[in-house]
């Protein structure tokens, strides 16, 4: 679990992050509004729901949020991608209740990797995403039966 101390590692990832994942989605307006200073000060409040990966030295490769059962946020840094981090952050959230998220429509990747983890599309929608209407997709995970 992340620490108060984390915090500007944690906004520096999601910034970066941000960028790449949503490179060719949004535009520099709304990468603006998500700049480093934005997480910085949401993670100032909101450290106590998120989960690190991190390695043997301590870096950050990603981390997961996690509040009311909703995946608020998964990323895992550019160089970390296809290395496995993203499921076990996955996995991480689900451990944390996680049974909704919503994701930019035109995300491909992210939705082809919820799919591929067992996550089921239920709802389309439209909402304001940083002053600009934008389309979004909200999975959901099926609740399996305990054996």
């Amino acid at each position: 679990m992340a620490r108060a101390g984390d915090v500007p590692a944690l906004a520096a990832l999601a910034a970066d992050s941000y960028r790449f994942g949503f490179a060719g989605i949004l535009d520099e307006i709304q990468f603006a509004a998500r700049d480093q200073a934005h997480f910085q000060q949401r993670f100032a409040t909101e450290w106590p729901f998120v989960a690190l990966a991190e390695d043997g030295d301590g870096r950050c490769h990603g981390f997961v949020e996690v509040r009311e059962g909703t995946l608020d946020m998964l990323f895992v840094s550019p160089d970390a991608v296809g290395t496995g981090c993203a499921v076990a952050l996955l996995w991480q959230g689900e451990a944390m209740g996680a049974v909704r998220l919503e994701c930019f429509a035109a995300n491909a990747r992210a939705r082809r990797f919820y799919e591929r983890e067992g996550w089921r599309l239920v709802s389309h929608h439209e909402r304001d995403f940083a002053g600009q209407a934008m389309r979004f997709v909200r999975y959901e995970r099926p609740v399996t039966a305990s054996t």
